[in-house]
């Protein structure tokens, strides 16, 4: 699931949100009474600015968040794992466009 929103300001500035989420998962089970379970969650959120100093040439602001809950197991006979991962990661981006 995705959504996002773009407003512009004025008429050289606009600035834009998003957000989104997936779910993964899995479920293996064998003959031989082993199974292993992976779900992960990811959240997403993004926001950005753009600025147009002219015509032919643009500058971009934008950061990004995503949110990983990711919960790992595996059973088999006489052994249990249990595994759980949270990461944040935080990117920031800017950039200069322009054509001739």
């Amino acid at each position: 699931v995705r959504i996002g929103a773009d407003y512009r300001i004025d008429r050289n500035l606009s600035a834009g949100v998003g957000a989104g989420y997936i779910l993964l998962s899995s479920n293996t089970d064998s003959s031989d009474t082993k199974s292993t379970e992976v779900d992960i969650n990811l959240f997403e959120f993004t926001t950005g600015c753009e600025y147009r100093f002219s015509d032919s040439l643009t500058l971009l602001i934008s950061c990004n968040m995503l949110y990983i809950i990711a919960d790992m197991g595996m059973k088999s006979p006489g052994m249990e794992i249990d595994l759980r991962a949270d990461t944040l990661n935080v990117n920031f981006a800017t950039g200069v466009s322009t054509y001739f």
